[in-house]
């Protein structure tokens, strides 16, 4: 208990209680949860592990871990704690890196620090002493420190907000080196989520303790700690005391959940090898039950499914497919073209000799990562004129966590993918052709574009699908699978009744319900996309042709 007299008043013993009982509930859940996703993650992976590789049709190939640095320069920061501003030589590192930007005293000085980007957000600021080029790096988690940055130009800004947009969005949690447990966390953390009424998108972006601390924080100002915080007294002690009661809530929320974490994660740990045997010796017929199950969990769960696929289904999908698929298209040529010519004055200037292939690779992949110049150039501005003309009718249609900058930023990282494939593909054809059958790099870039347009297809449909996906994932999960919860219910009676032992005690009924809704409204969602992509395919197939032809 903080003793401030009368201006602690309103987070008096009875409160104080009131939010250990919430923290204990939350605990409880989650010691309740965590097992089951764990054992739920486990003979997931035995399974996958018994299925086939599934057919990869792309015909460009997976580039290696990028490792090249993404961005580097001047830039003036901030100081924590002194609040004074310092010159810092900035280095963005990429994805082996998990998108780190390290900052030092001067270019090949002293490490000063590092920002993780995960959980992070960058925002343009250029008032007051961020002006005239300013920018805001946010968390979204409010105990957290805020960077500010201030550049020498406009185009200074550009390039940097370009480079921590991106950073943000791909940054990852701190690693978990047991991945079963990373896995088991993240089926858990949402389960957890709808058991205290969230739905929707979410994105795991700290260590397990401090996102399960995150989300019970959460739980207590959404029941709780808000109301005593908006009572305090206005007077010149309120931010001192808001300070001292946000101090004391996170303190004992970390503490308290942090045992959890550590607890649950041991005993989990000590059960793995026997339900690993246990899985793996009874696989044939915990699939055969899975399939009759499957079977039923359909059957029951229609009326949920096929109303919501009418309804929600039909209102979102096609206006989003009717606003957004042309302008995917157009980017996705307009990518291939970049990509083309980029490459042909490469190959005009002798850029493609086996003394100058590596180089002038490197150069195309850091300017793939760019948007102001470059082979995504254009994508990036057929995209943003998507923005700009279509907000009002997708505004309209768009809810929940998915936004119309989702859709761009998806469908930019799904060309950057490809174009990166695609210089990747045009650099190994180039150094693996011997001399004797040495082809021009002309024939191999004409090659190489035909595979480039044949990925782009299938990125295309799969981008499509995930957009859709994302759009209907809020409504899906709060009116269709929370739900169907009641209605198969009475399906664990056929569970308990398997007659093979061992079987019922490693299947999950609402996991094989989840599932079975999901793949039920991925494939309606597959459906449509196919019969609007004729269209589409048709105009892109006349595009690139076109383009193959210069």
């Amino acid at each position: 208990y903080i003793n401030m007299g009368s201006q602690l008043s309103t987070f008096d013993e009875a409160k104080q209680a009131r939010m250990q009982e919430i923290i204990s509930d939350f605990i409880k859940e989650f010691s309740r949860i965590f097992p089951v996703s764990y054992k739920e993650a486990l003979i997931e992976s035995i399974k996958e592990n018994a299925q086939p590789d599934e057919d990869d049709e792309r015909q460009l190939p997976d580039i290696p871990t990028p490792e090249d640095e993404l961005l580097s320069g001047n830039v003036t920061k901030q100081c924590a704690f002194a609040k004074n501003w310092k010159l810092n030589y900035f280095v963005a590192l990429n994805k082996v890196d998990n998108y780190r930007i390290d900052y030092y005293e001067k270019e090949g000085g002293t490490l000063r620090g590092s920002i993780h980007c995960s959980g992070y957000s960058p925002k343009s600021d250029d008032e007051g002493a961020l002006a005239p080029y300013g920018i805001r790096v946010v968390p979204s988690d409010e105990s957290r420190r805020t960077y500010y940055m201030k550049f020498e130009s406009a185009e200074e800004k550009e390039a940097w907000m370009e480079v921590l947009k991106n950073a943000c969005k791909k940054a990852g949690p701190p690693e978990n080196e047991d991945k079963l447990l990373a896995k088991a966390f993240g089926k858990a953390y949402r389960a957890l989520r709808w058991h205290f009424g969230y739905y929707g998108s979410f994105r795991i972006n700290y260590s397990e303790a401090e996102q399960l601390g995150e989300l019970c924080e959460s739980i207590l100002y959404r029941e709780l700690i808000q109301e005593v915080l908006d009572s305090i007294p206005q007077n010149p002690l309120r931010k001192v005391t808001e300070k001292a009661i946000r101090k004391m809530v996170r303190s004992t929320v970390m503490t308290s959940v942090g045992s959890a974490w550590t607890s649950a994660s041991a005993a989990c740990r000590g059960v793995r090898a026997e339900i690993e045997n246990a899985a793996t010796s009874l696989l044939e017929p915990l699939f055969e039950q899975e399939v009759i199950l499957k079977e039923r969990i359909a059957e029951s769960v229609n009326e949920k499914v096929d109303p919501f696929l009418n309804d929600v289904g039909g209102k979102v999908c096609s206006p989003v497919l009717k606003a957004c698929g042309k302008y995917v298209a157009e980017a996705y040529v307009s990518a291939i073209e970049g990509f083309a010519t980029h490459m042909r004055t490469q190959i005009s200037e002798g850029n493609c000799s086996e003394e100058r292939i590596l180089s002038t690779t490197k150069r195309a992949h850091n300017l793939v990562d760019c948007t102001n110049v470059g082979p995504v150039k254009g994508a990036h501005e057929i995209l943003m004129g998507m923005y700009e003309k279509e907000l009002e009718v997708l505004g309209q249609v768009l809810g929940g966590d998915f936004t119309l900058d989702d859709i761009v930023f998806d469908t930019m990282d799904a060309i950057r993918d490809l174009s990166h494939r695609g210089v990747h593909a045009f650099y190994v054809a180039i150094s693996e052709s011997g001399e004797e059958s040495k082809l021009p790099p002309s024939d191999i870039l004409s090659e190489v574009l035909s595979r480039f347009s044949h990925d782009a297809k299938l990125s295309m449909k799969s981008l499509l699908c995930d957009i859709l996906g994302g759009v209907l994932q809020s409504p899906l999960e709060d009116q269709v699978i929370a739900p169907s919860s009641d209605l198969v219910a009475p399906l664990q009676e056929i569970v308990e009744s398997i007659p093979v032992p061992g079987v019922a005690d490693l299947i999950d009924l609402s996991s094989l319900t989840e599932d079975v809704i999901q793949r039920s409204v991925d494939d309606s969602i597959g459906t449509l996309v196919e019969t609007s992509f004729a269209d589409l395919e048709s105009d892109f197939d006349t595009a690139v042709s076109k383009l193959e032809s210069c």
